[in-house]
């Protein structure tokens, strides 16, 4: 109860300047997915971030997104349970695959998880990219050291280097932790903490 508290004051802190549309989603689509909750799990890890819900505006944002650049496949980096996949594959014809470390959380977002979705219990920052790829990775600030942030996003990069271009979709990453040679194609700042930034690397 006391973590889903601090979930909502952290929503108006890191959202006032949205506040009206992210009110609009949430209650909109809470109905709708009622059956997943707005599941939240404190973790004591050196490295991985708290599992909190991405709110339903950005996946609104996201999913209009992905539509607009007709996007054939989606990586979310830090998948939880599965909120963010489950409402793409509801939203667009993309392929859908999620990388979620906590075992516990992993296990739930099985159950709750779409059909089609793939959903694969490791480190985001163990995964081999070159066997893993997609039009668009998705990072909803996953990582709690800064330079793991950074490492990652080159680590795709670097991976994906024979491809044409990759787009991101990054929320409430500090933007002195996005590299350089990204091109930005909409930014949104949303009150203390809170942004969604979409890139784009072209090759």
């Amino acid at each position: 109860m006391l973590n889903k508290l601090k979930y909502f004051i952290s929503l108006f802190l890191n959202y006032k300047n949205i506040l009206i549309p992210v009110l609009y989603y949430e209650i909109i689509y809470s109905l709708k997915y009622l059956d997943y909750g707005a599941y939240i799990k404190i973790h004591n890890s050196r490295t991985a971030t708290d599992t909190v819900p991405c709110i339903y505006y950005f996946l609104h944002l996201i999913s209009k997104f992905i539509k607009k650049r007709k996007i054939n496949s989606v990586i979310d980096l830090g998948s939880g349970y599965g909120r963010v996949t489950n409402f793409l594959s509801d939203h667009t014809n993309s392929k859908i695959t999620g990388f979620e470390l906590n075992m516990e959380v992993y296990n739930k977002s099985l159950k709750l998880k779409r059909k089609k979705i793939k959903i694969f219990n490791k480190n985001i920052l163990t995964i081999n990219f070159k066997k893993n790829r997609a039009d668009c990775f998705i990072m909803i600030d996953p990582l709690k050291k800064p330079q793991d942030t950074i490492k990652l996003q080159k680590k795709i990069i670097k991976a994906n280097k024979f491809g044409k271009r990759i787009y991101f979709a990054m929320v409430n990453i500090n933007g002195r932790l996005l590299i350089k040679d990204l091109k930005i194609i909409k930014t949104i700042k949303t009150g203390v903490k809170g942004s969604i930034h979409f890139f784009l690397y072209i090759f």
